[in-house]
């Protein structure tokens, strides 16, 4: 049956005016007059919008709203979405339904074609698990399959990877025989000659097609079996077609982060174009907060990904290639004039009209926290650099950054900017081993800069300075000037009660600070008084790895750390004899608890799992110090009381969990807690944490959850950029950023800080307070964000680019067209043209609530 918008449109109004959700929250002001500007589109028979909030101001719950109207309406709905955002998605679906059981995301074929595996496919279940084990090691956990078929589910969850299909001998084989056997059941093929070396494949493919061409009309199913005729050739189109037909047909798509890889050929392009089967009057939903990035025509590229026709594309990029032109004529132009303000004006008001009925736009600005904040106090962030002058560092690092800088230049014809502007950064970004390889290839092609040493032996200057400073006792990344004063700053925020978020592109310093971070705080508690408080999560330091003996080394010779100057016995010997007083001072309050919890029938989960967890009868096992995690450095002081300890418990469930009801199965929260407790298990310290590619998505969800509670390790979150800055909350306990690596993109920036910068943050919170308390002589809270600069270095012109660009986005998104210092003119007639730039500028925010509802 045909999805009746105007249904949609009335069920949304209703959730947009009610009283409370689901979860007994409420919808914001500006929440709900988006749902009913969203409203009035489909009324009006659009069916493509791009939600552009800025950064935390909630889009994803405003399109979870649009989805269960859909939902409630009759009609199914898709959402693709960035890799790690499938359990913030279930979470924001539950705020409206406490029922939803919506999927984990499906991520790959393979997860696709387990759901026509059936008992009787057994044998070849397992000979695809085994061919698939390494690829799932870390993900094994994060597969849900349908209870009938993909097409019979009302909500899918589809990764933008999904469209990444790889093409290697293995997995063409599997593709193939899907495509086969689809082709076979349709022209009614009963038997076929089966290939023992695909015989697996083969079978499991033979029972997805059948139910495949079962869910399809005739006329689809010979639509489906010409188009796999079409694109055999090209076999990734090919297996897409086939798996959305599989998917079944979809009313409403939903895309996160629509600006992602807009390539033709990308992964999620491919899942939009071939993967994703779209009804007749399908809804396309766009969510970024970044639509345009370094490039005004971005808009256009964006909106192109929602079936915006083309028609109105070529009107927008008009608009928007007059409105930049304009924009930039005010910009440097110092005499401003009636002429030019009133060209900027006019060529906004076209602007506005081109995408205002495509775009709604959120701006922070408009929130009534900040504007009381702002009248109160200026700007709620703060930009403080941390700089590492090249003119303090030893000699050694000096010779390393600014020999690094100079090799960089040389084969310039032969480099790409891309490539110049990695070699620059190899003394920040990588390890000076990694950065002297780099070189010494660089050099290999050059005789120019060959010298010798000794006669027959060829050596450049790189690669002379990486012997001298390289050797067992030279410097490493632990030594390196940026990542000392990081770790510094870091650890003075620290103190005075922040926690930090720190982001960075290059794992190696990477792992140098949260190693150091982590040495450096154990050395100092073994240091401080032997109380409960300074007590250090490790029973030993046993045998570390290189990277940590490294930064333990470091830490100890650091007297302002090292105050007692212990070295690495005492340190061993010093956490030994902490651990065992614990221990024996807590036993008697663990063995109480062993007992409270035998006469407890309600506590039989527990009781089961901390005597299954290692059979330990002390406080070392990893599901201790997993509860121990749960809760507060004052309430760790105290000791476990039943009720403290149950209530830590179901919390951990909870996370490991994500709270969804539809994993509550005794084996799956099992699997999922010993899969979580093995990061517990000896583990060392914890306060630093690094959060990068290989970390596996629940452990992500979990340090996320770790990282928002305030008082819980870990006080500091290092987070690769390419994993942490989107979709990420982790706002409730830090309102601080560190930028270990520079970004170019400055959208990747605004993500980055968008991570603590959102609605109901700490910061939000703590603002309320200081405007409620009307202490004028205290310092007002901000948003802290610290870029690491390496000044008199590359990185000088690399932040210089960046502010450029920011400023760039910020007039094509926010309006700002000229900063606000200086917009305040003692000059009547040019402060007059400056009202008239900002009052010409154009909004796309939906009308405020007051004036949707004396509409309605």
């Amino acid at each position: 049956m045909k999805l009746q918008w105007t249904d949609v449109a009335d069920r949304l109004e209703e959730t947009a005016l009610g009283d409370t959700l689901a979860d007994g929250t409420r919808l914001q002001d500006g929440q709900r007059a988006a749902l009913l500007a969203i409203c009035e589109r489909l009324r009006g028979g659009q069916r493509a919008l791009l939600l552009a909030d800025e950064v935390g101001m909630g889009k994803t719950l405003i399109a979870a709203a649009l989805i269960k109207a859909v939902q409630r309406s009759g009609g199914r709905a898709a959402i693709i979405i960035p890799p790690g955002l499938g359990a913030q998605w279930q979470a924001e679906l539950r705020r409206f339904d406490t029922a939803d059981h919506t999927l984990s995301p499906l991520r790959s074929y393979w997860g696709f074609i387990q759901a026509y595996a059936r008992a009787e496919h057994l044998s070849d279940r397992q000979l695809l698990r085994e061919r698939r084990e390494r690829e799932l090691a870390d993900r094994r956990l994060q597969l849900q399959l349908p209870s009938g078929t993909w097409a019979q589910e009302p909500l899918l969850l589809l990764s933008h990877t999904l469209g990444r299909l790889v093409q290697t001998e293995g997995t063409q084989t599997e593709y193939q025989a899907l495509l086969d056997a689809i082709l076979k059941v349709h022209a009614g093929t009963r038997a076929y000659r089966r290939d023992p070396a695909k015989a697996a494949y083969q079978n499991v493919a033979r029972a997805a097609a059948e139910r495949i061409l079962a869910g399809l009309s005739s006329r689809e199913q010979r639509q489906l079996c010409e188009g796999l005729t079409h694109r055999t050739p090209d076999l990734r189109k090919a297996i897409c077609l086939a798996m959305g037909r599989a998917l079944g047909k979809f009313d409403l798509i939903v895309i996160d982060e629509a600006h992602k890889t807009r390539g033709a050929e990308s992964s999620l392009s491919r899942v939009l174009d071939t993967l994703v089967w779209k009804s007749e009057t399908a809804f396309h939903l766009g969510m970024t907060a970044t639509p345009v990035e370094l490039d005004p025509d971005q808009w256009t590229h964006t909106l192109a990904r929602l079936s915006v026709r083309s028609e109105y594309l070529t009107e927008m990029a008009v608009a928007i290639q007059r409105y930049d032109r304009e924009v930039l004529n005010i910009q440097v132009d110092e005499a401003l004039t009636w002429d030019l303000v009133n060209r900027y004006a006019e060529a906004s008001r076209i602007l506005h009209s081109a995408l205002a009925p495509w775009v709604l736009r959120r701006d922070k600005r408009e929130d009534d926290l900040l504007k009381r904040f702002q009248k109160a106090c200026g700007s709620h962030r703060e930009i403080v650099p941390i700089e590492v002058p090249i003119s303090n560092m030893p000699l050694a690092w000096r010779r390393i950054f600014l020999t690094s800088e100079a090799l960089s230049q040389l084969h310039e014809e032969r480099l790409s900017p891309q490539d110049r502007r990695m070699r620059l950064s190899l003394p920040s970004g990588r390890s000076l081993l990694d950065g002297a390889e780099e070189m010494v290839r660089l050099q290999a092609c050059d005789d120019e800069i060959t010298q010798l040493d000794s006669p027959g032996e060829p050596i450049g200057p790189w690669q002379r300075l990486s012997r001298e400073l390289l050797g067992e006792d030279g410097i490493s990344l632990f030594d390196h000037p940026a990542v000392i004063r990081t770790v510094e700053e870091i650890e003075l925020a620290v103190r005075a009660g922040h926690k930090v978020l720190v982001f960075g592109r290059f794992i190696k310093p990477m792992r140098a600070l949260t190693f150091l971070l982590d040495a450096r705080e154990m050395v100092r508690r073994l240091c401080a008084e032997d109380k409960v408080e300074n007590r250090w999560p490790q029973a030993g330091l046993g045998e570390l790895d290189s990277e940590r003996e490294a930064a333990l080394k470091v830490a100890l010779s650091d007297p302002a750390v090292n105050t007692r100057g212990l070295d690495r016995d005492a340190v061993d010997k010093a956490l030994r004899k902490r651990a065992s007083r614990f221990e024996t001072a807590r036993r008697a309050n663990l063995e109480a608890m062993r007992r409270e919890l035998a006469d407890d029938p309600a506590t039989a989960d527990l009781r089961e799992f901390w005597l299954a967890d290692g059979r330990r009868h002390d406080g070392n096992s990893g599901l201790l110090a997993a509860l121990e995690d749960q809760r507060s450095f004052s309430e760790r002081h105290q000791p476990w009381t039943k009720k403290a300890m149950l209530a830590a418990f179901r919390s951990l469930v909870n996370e490991v969990t994500s709270g969804d009801p539809a994993d509550d199965s005794d084996l799956d929260v099992k699997a999922r807690l010993a899969e979580h407790l093995f990061d517990f298990a000896g583990r060392e310290g914890h306060f630093a944490r690094l959060m990068y590619g290989s970390t596996a998505p629940q452990t992500r969800r979990l340090l996320q959850a770790a990282f928002n509670r305030e008082g819980s390790w870990p006080q500091v979150l290092v987070a690769q950029s390419l994993v942490g800055r989107e979709g990420l909350n982790l706002h409730k306990s830090c309102r601080m950023v560190v930028l270990l690596h520079l970004e170019w993109n400055p959208a990747h920036v605004e993500q980055q800080i968008g991570r603590v910068d959102r609605i109901d943050s700490k910061w939000a919170c703590e603002a309320e307070a200081y405007l409620g308390a009307g202490d004028v002589s205290s310092s007002p809270p901000r948003i802290v964000v610290r870029p690491v600069i390496i000044s008199g270095s590359y990185d000088d012109y690399h932040w210089s680019v960046l502010k450029r660009r920011w400023d760039s986005m910020r007039a094509q998104l926010n309006g700002d067209i000229i900063p606000e210092a200086d917009a305040d003119s003692s000059e009547p007639e040019r402060q007059v043209l400056f009202d008239k730039i900002r009052a010409a500028t154009p909004t796309f925010a939906p009308p405020p609530l007051a004036n949707c509802q004396r509409r309605l």
